[in-house]
């Protein structure tokens, strides 16, 4: 028994695998419905999806749809538990839900800002939501369905990612089972599939590049493309530039060089094209925004400004550690988890990073360092853009309104950028280091589960202990 716990321990996939689903089910049916950040948002446009209509016509009403009002009933138990800590939830209120039909006959317009958002983004709660109207379910079952295919779903993306990584798997794993992952991963919130795609297209890329045996298939094909077309459709194309690293494959991988090139071009032209079609097909829907629209009017001729260079440097430096801190930080951002947790969490997840491998094979370029670095700071200042365009306001020191979480799909490249960086681990002394704190201790699988337990009993009293 002791021998079969240390294979599952020593096993980034095993242990990964069982923690996911066991403490993702836990946070399934733990945290209330409609406590992750505008959720209540999410949740009419993944209906909406499951409907068929994707788009808008021109002509039609932005800002919302006709939908049952069933959802507008349901997503009202929300009530005003975000932002005070004294209101908890009560189960009792689904009592009713649970035996309310969908009854798709009676609609109402529903107000909600995701229709920008494009389907790849919410594909799993679409599934989800798609296979229980097959069985005409009640609209609270249908919501934790979707909630279930989500965590189905991103756990096998994220267990394909740490599978194909080729080093720095525990990093990965850390990333996987930290407490946003799987508060993410069970919501109807368009993120999940971001960081996810993420760290699979990351993987597989680097798989081709360290593994020789390494060749593409059919499956790893579909998987690549959808990588590409969540992350080129997502956040306005924040995230589009991190196809960059599809042109590091290496032609090994394919049948002949000409082929590898002529493939690669393909995969990246797609994603340009999926970007271009979405943004251009979804125009008129932001620009019908009057709010927004007089936002983006009155901040964008201070782009090229040295100004809103000035603007971005102080956003980074003055909001570095509460960006940090809100990555721990559940619900509507009003349930932090303890800082001493948090902080050893990041520690780890850097030692892990330094010691990932003392193999020259696992050393990456300075070259790609450099690529992965300068991704992750295109992506960055992407972000904090479309957040100053959408809703910043000139005059303020700082962008508000910037999350954590919007960072989480790059922490991978990030960490690549300094992973193994002066190959110092072959040195006896930091082998032994390693061997005590990683592989004989497993420090970093115990502090995982006592993170998560942790955040499970934080989640339980901020929700339900009054």
């Amino acid at each position: 028994m002791f021998t079969y716990n240390c294979k599952i321990f020593s096993s980034p996939t095993k242990f990964f695998i069982l923690n996911f689903f066991f403490w993702g089910v836990i946070f399934l049916f733990l945290i209330p419905p409609f406590q992750a950040p505008d959720e209540q948002v999410h949740f009419p446009r993944v209906f909406e999806l499951s409907c068929g209509k994707i788009l808008l016509s021109k002509g039609e009403k932005v800002g919302g749809s006709n939908l049952p009002t069933s959802i507008q009933a349901f997503t009202s138990i929300r009530g005003d538990i975000p932002f005070h800590k004294e209101h908890k939830f009560d189960y009792k209120t689904l009592y009713h839900h649970l035996t309310t039909p969908i009854n798709e006959r009676e609609t109402t317009f529903i107000t909600f800002s995701t229709q920008l958002y494009s389907p790849f983004q919410y594909l799993p709660q679409v599934l989800g939501v798609r296979v229980g109207k097959i069985f005409n379910i009640s609209i609270c079952i249908l919501y934790y369905l979707g909630r279930l295919f989500s965590l189905c779903i991103i756990g096998v993306l994220l267990y394909l990612s740490i599978k194909y990584m080729p080093f720095n798997k525990w990093a990965l794993v850390m990333l996987c089972l930290s407490p946003m992952s799987l508060f993410l991963a069970v919501s109807h919130s368009s993120d999940p599939m971001i960081f996810a795609c993420s760290f699979l297209l990351i993987a597989i890329v680097l798989r081709s590049m360290y593994d020789t045996s390494f060749r593409l298939s059919v499956s790893i094909t579909g998987l690549l493309l959808l990588c590409i077309a969540t992350l080129a459709t997502s956040k306005f194309g924040s995230y589009f530039p991190i196809l960059l690293i599809v042109l590091l494959m290496p032609t090994i991988v394919f049948s002949d060089k000409r082929v590898g090139y002529i493939f690669k071009l393909m995969l990246f032209a797609i994603g340009i094209a999926l970007a271009l079609f979405w943004n251009l097909k979804t125009k008129f829907i932001f620009d019908e925004l009057s709010d927004s629209n007089a936002i983006f009017t009155n901040n964008i001729h201070m782009l090229c400004s040295y100004e809103y260079i000035q603007l971005v440097l102080r956003t980074f430096i003055i909001l570095a550690h509460r960006l940090y801190l809100s990555f721990f930080t559940l619900g509507w951002l009003d349930t932090p988890l303890p800082n001493i947790m948090c902080y050893c969490w990041g520690v780890l997840l850097i030692l892990l990073t330094v010691f990932s491998s003392s193999s020259i094979s696992a050393y990456i370029p300075l070259l790609t360092r450099i690529l992965f670095f300068f991704i992750s700071l295109v992506i960055s200042i992407g972000i904090v853009t479309s957040m100053y365009l959408g809703c910043g306001t000139t005059g303020e020191n700082v962008i508000n309104g910037i999350q954590g979480r919007y960072f989480f799909p790059i922490s991978m490249l990030v960490l690549l950028t300094f992973s193994n960086l002066f190959l110092i681990t072959e040195h006896k002394v930091f082998q032994k280091i390693k061997y005590t704190i990683f592989d004989r201790w497993y420090v970093v699988q115990l502090f995982l589960i006592v993170f998560l337990m942790t955040t499970v009993y934080v989640v339980f009293q901020r929700y339900y202990v009054s």
